[in-house]
């Protein structure tokens, strides 16, 4: 036993040795059984993709410390990375390359990280770990993937040659200085083992909290009752339209890679006679400052424009997509009477590049050809899947391949099978009665997608926000009738995505994601409510697309303590 300690002790000295000399802080933290626990279902019920869990970045004063947990399953031929990056979408990978170029070069995945250590404590199964050698042909973690940003900073995964194996069981304890290359080759059944992960670079987000654990971080800031919460103002400069033109209703919002933000507005609402001449594009790009860059849109040859434009979302690759909601007797002047089935996919120039559907084409919501008045879209980028809010004709979320636009699956409330209630009104019930709520979706009017792979859906009418998991698994719900509540979604966009942003009448509810209960709400002077879509940009600020309310930027002033009582 003793020699057990002293070899623990010599470890992990070894692992960082700004430890003896680091500002500690005040006092312990503990990360208990109970949080591993906590996060480890977490993963197990979104069906996360990612085996390693980073649990906490703890600032230790002149570097950080990150605690993980990593559950690995059954390995034979097809090696994973000792810290996975996202899985690889179908499309060619453009991130740069790194490690050695070795054409034909064959072996297990490895990685190694640029700036962080990691030391390994098995705590329940057994692998074959491979260290050393050296990455070939390998490519660089994206700057804003999880990987980089939270898991281990700046990384490398590629093919491993040159390695050294051992099988390793619970009790082991494992020490990978940074720059290591490592791997698994073999896992007969599983492998869970904890890893502390020196960062003396500080280059992992400062005071990363995991989601499953940011509600009990939350009540712990501060006195019992209280919790840093964001805060905002509203831009009143916020966009610079050119004089030359005029916006319709704003329908919708998306922001880009650039922070550019993307509004989709409805020239055909604009029907005074001196206003008609100076409708502008229905797609309009603003930096984030609120000047004018470039727009487009409209009817053209190879595809159908909608008649109610509706939403916007701008994909990883940096391609636009658009909705429309229009129905043939919805009475509404300058617009065919046909219904919009379909998607559409634009380069940001506007080049037309997919149509998913066609204008006045839907069977139902058996459809698996075309939607029917769909509201919302976003693609996921580990599935490279397209998951559709669809939406006003039909009551269900559908999946498409994102290249292909091939149709891949739907479900309906509760992970049902979504049931026709076709009419071209907004029908809002009367009254809601206790419970969960009808079993079919009502209006399916905001999808997003969360890093760790929880979908949400607003149900607008029924004003409930329900969370699946991305194969339609339901998960839990947030229901609030007291108000116009779930009329549209953001994500928070800090590493964790700790906030889900809702939509409701007058204000805009701050949902914790990891409860999904309610932690505050954003209702600041001369706000113009909780708008028909809104988005996040990488600074924390929102984007409210207000149709006849008109649009509005909040400006990220920082967090607040706020009593949650």
């Amino acid at each position: 036993m003793t020699k057990k300690i002293l070899r623990t002790l010599a470890l992990l000295v070894a692992a960082g040795p700004a430890i003896v000399s680091a500002q500690a802080p005040r006092d312990a933290i503990v990360v208990s059984d109970a949080d591993i626990k906590a996060v480890l279902k977490m993963a197990a019920d979104t069906k996360r993709t990612i085996p390693d869990n980073t649990l906490r970045v703890i600032d230790m004063g002149t570097y950080q410390l990150g605690v993980a947990v990593v559950a690995r399953g059954k390995l034979v031929s097809a090696p994973l990375p000792a810290a996975a990056a996202p899985a690889a979408a179908p499309a060619a990978n453009t991130q740069p390359a790194c490690g050695q170029t070795r054409a034909g070069a064959t072996g297990p995945n490895g990685i190694f990280h640029d700036n962080t250590a990691e030391t390994y404590i098995v705590t329940s199964g057994s692998g074959t770990l491979i260290t050393g050698g050296t990455i070939v042909n390998g490519r660089r973690s994206p700057t804003d993937s999880e990987v980089t940003t939270i898991l281990n900073g700046p990384s490398c995964n590629g093919t491993m040659v040159g390695y050294s194996s051992r099988v390793i069981n619970v009790g082991d304890i494992i020490v990978i200085p940074e720059a290591v290359p490592h791997g698994f080759s073999a896992i007969p059944d599983h492998i869970t083992y904890l890893s502390v992960r020196p960062d003396l670079k500080k280059v992992l987000k400062k005071g990363y909290v995991n989601p499953a654990l940011a509600a009990k971080q939350g009540r712990a800031v501060g006195t019992q009752g209280r919790r840093s919460l964001p805060t905002f103002e509203v831009d009143r400069g916020w966009p610079k339209v050119p004089a030359q033109w005029k916006l319709g209703d704003v329908s919708s919002f998306a922001v880009d890679a650039q922070d550019h933000v993307w509004a989709l507005h409805r020239p055909r609402t604009l029907l005074k006679p001196e206003d008609v001449p100076k409708r502008a594009p229905a797609v309009m790009v603003f930096d984030t400052a609120g000047n004018y860059i470039k727009s487009w849109g409209g009817e053209g040859a190879g595809y159908e424009w909608p008649q109610r434009e509706h939403g916007i979302h701008i994909d990883n690759k940096g391609l636009v997509w658009i909705t429309g909601n229009n129905c043939p007797t919805n009475g509404i002047a300058n617009l065919k009477h046909v219904a919009d089935d379909q998607i559409l996919k634009f380069t940001q120039d506007g080049k037309f590049v997919m149509q998913i559907g066609h204008s006045n084409q839907s069977k139902g919501n058996a459809d698996t050809q075309n939607v029917h008045r769909a509201a919302d879209v976003q693609v996921y980028p580990r599935t490279n899947e397209l998951f559709v809010a669809d939406g006003y004709g039909n009551h269900r979320v559908a999946v498409f391949d994102a290249d292909s636009g091939k149709f891949k699956r739907m479900w309906g409330a509760f992970g049902n099978k979504p049931v026709d209630d076709d009419h071209c009104e907004v029908v809002t019930p009367k009254s809601f009665p206790p419970g969960d709520g009808p079993q079919n979706f009502s209006i399916v009017h905001a999808v997003r997608i969360s890093k760790d792979g929880m979908v949400y859906v607003a149900d607008r009418e029924n004003r409930r926000v329900q969370a699946f998991t991305t194969d339609g698994k339901f998960v839990k719900q947030l229901v609030k009738t007291d108000t116009a509540f779930a009329r549209d979604l953001a994500l928070s966009p800090d590493p964790a995505q700790q906030f889900l942003y809702v939509g409701d009448g007058d204000d805009i509810v701050i949902v914790d994601r990891a409860t999904l209960q309610i932690a505050g709400s954003i209702k600041v002077p001369g706000m113009i409510g909780g708008g028909h879509h809104i988005a996040t940009d990488s600074k924390g600020n929102i984007f409210i697309a207000g149709t006849t309310m008109g649009l509005q930027k909040l400006t990220f002033k920082g967090m607040s303590t706020a009593s949650t009582n």
